[in-house]
C-alpha cells in the first residue's frame, strides 16, 4: 500500500492485493 504514480501503485497492489478496488482507490 505504499507507492507514488498511478501505474506503479496498481501494478504492485495487484500483484499482492486484489486488482480493482486498489486501482479505483488509488486513482480517487
Amino acid at each position: 500500500m505504499a507507492g507514488g504514480s498511478t501505474a506503479n501503485g496498481a501494478a504492485l497492489e495487484q500483484s499482492t492485493c486484489a486488482s480493482g478496488a486498489n486501482q479505483q482507490w488509488m486513482v480517487v
